[in-house]
C-alpha cells in the first residue's frame, strides 16, 4: 500500500518576554487577571532542514543544513541586535551584522555548517538530525525557541503559512522550500519506497535476460534491509564483496498512479548505478553510456561524503502503473581500492501530484 509522508513531532514553543498588568480593584472586588500579552516579532524562523543530503547547495556546492528567516512585515527589518542559536543557553551563538537587514516581505538563508568563514549567511553550529532546538532571539529581550525531533534526510520544517504563530502549524516538506513562500503551492508528495526499506538482490554471476521486468521471477534471490553493499560502516545488509555488479529488485504498491505527473527518487550509489521502473531505464548515475555487463566498472571511484549521499533524479509519472510495480537497480562497483573495495546502495522513490 502506499506509504504516505508523515509529519514528524514539532514541538513549538514560543517564549517572548512581556509585561503582565493586573485589573483595576472595583467596589473592593479582587482585580481580574488579564492574560500576559505576546508581542508580534518582526522576523520568525519560517523553515529548516537537518539532514540536507540532495537538496540545495551552497555557494560551493555542499549540501549544508539550513535555516530561513522571514519578514511578514511591509518594512526593511534590520538585524542589528538579533541572534540565532541551537542552544537557548548560549542565546548569541550566531550574531548577525549590524549592517545586514531583510526587506519587506523578504526571506534570508542561513547555512547551518559551522563554517562562520565562508561567509555572513553561515552560521557557527549545525543542526541535530536526531532532534533538537533553534532559538531566534531580538531586540528588547524577546526570543521564541523551536523544539524540533528528528525529521529525516532531506525533509524540511516548514510553516504551513509564512510566520504563522500557531503551535500545530508546521508540517513536515519533503526539500523544503529554501527562499521561497510556505504558500502551499508546491505539489505536494508522497513516499511510495521509502528509504531502508527490504529488497530482493542477486549476487551470483548473472541473472540473466530481463532480469528488470515486472514479470520476471525473483524465485532464488535473496532479501535484505537497505542499504545493501559491502566494505562500508552505514550498510545494513552485507551482499558477495566478491562481485563487482549486484542487482537489486522491489515491489510497491500505488493507489492512484494517474494522479502523479513526476516521480521524484534519491539514490545512494556507490559508485555507480542505474535504475529502472517497471523494465523501463529511467537514469543512470557514474556509469558509461551503451551495455553494461557484470564486469563493468564505474565510470571512477567514490569517497568520503559521496558514498552516502542521496542524489537526486526523476522518472516520468507515466511509468507508474496502478497496483503493483517494480523498480530494479544495478549497482556498479568502482577502479580505486583504499582500503578494499567497497558498494553501497539504497533508494527511496516519492510520487509527486500534479499541481492543481
Amino acid at each position: 500500500m502506499i506509504r504516505r509522508a508523515t509529519v514528524s513531532a514539532i514541538a513549538l514553543l514560543l517564549a517572548a518576554c512581556s509585561g503582565s498588568g493586573g485589573g483595576a480593584l472595583i467596589d473592593g472586588e479582587a482585580p481580574t487577571p488579564e492574560a500576559p500579552t505576546i508581542p508580534a516579532f518582526d522576523l520568525c524562523i519560517n523553515e529548516f532542514m537537518t539532514s540536507n543530503s540532495s537538496g540545495i547547495q551552497d555557494e560551493t556546492g555542499e549540501w549544508a543544513d539550513w535555516v530561513e528567516l522571514h519578514n511578514p512585515t511591509d518594512e526593511a527589518v534590520s538585524l542589528d541586535g538579533w541572534t540565532l542559536s541551537d542552544n537557548p543557553e548560549e542565546p548569541e551563538r550566531h550574531v548577525f551584522a549590524a549592517d545586514a537587514s531583510i526587506g519587506p516581505g523578504g526571506f534570508l538563508l542561513l547555512w547551518a555548517d559551522g563554517d562562520v568563514d565562508a561567509g555572513p549567511d553561515h552560521v557557527g553550529f549545525g543542526l541535530a538530525s536526531d532532534g533538537g532546538s533553534l532559538t531566534l532571539g531580538g531586540p528588547g529581550e524577546q526570543s521564541s525557541t523551536l523544539h524540533y525531533g528528528p525529521l529525516g534526510a532531506d525533509r524540511a520544517a516548514a510553516r504551513t503559512s509564512d510566520c504563522c504563530p500557531d503551535e500545530g502549524c508546521f508540517e513536515s516538506v519533503a526539500g523544503g522550500t529554501p527562499g521561497r513562500p510556505n504558500d502551499g503551492s508546491a505539489p505536494p508528495e508522497e513516499i511510495l519506497l521509502g528509504r531502508g526499506s527490504r529488497w530482493m538482490y542477486f549476487d551470483g554471476a548473472d541473472p540473466g535476460d530481463g532480469w528488470m521486468d515486472p514479470d520476471h521471477d525473483l524465485g532464488g534471490w535473496d532479501d535484505g534491509f537497505a542499504p545493501l553493499g559491502y566494505g562500508n560502516y552505514h550498510v545494513t545488509t552485507d551482499v558477495n564483496d566478491s562481485r563487482i555488479t549486484v542487482w537489486f529488485a522491489v515491489d510497491f504498491a500505488v493507489i492512484g498512479a494517474d494522479e502523479f505527473d513526476r516521480v521524484p527518487m534519491r539514490l545512494l550509489r556507490d559508485a555507480g548505478a542505474v535504475v529502472y521502473l517497471n523494465g523501463v531505464e529511467v537514469d543512470r548515475s557514474n556509469l558509461p553510456a551503451g551495455t553494461l555487463t557484470p564486469q563493468t566498472l564505474a565510470t571512477r571511484s567514490v569517497q568520503g561524503q559521496e558514498e552516502v549521499l542521496y542524489f537526486p533524479l526523476e522518472a516520468s509519472g507515466d511509468l507508474l502503473i496502478e497496483g503493483i510495480n517494480r523498480v530494479a537497480v544495478e549497482v556498479h562497483r568502482g577502479t580505486g581500492d583504499w582500503g578494499g573495495p567497497d558498494m553501497g546502495f539504497d533508494l527511496e522513490i516519492l510520487g509527486r501530484a500534479t499541481a492543481p
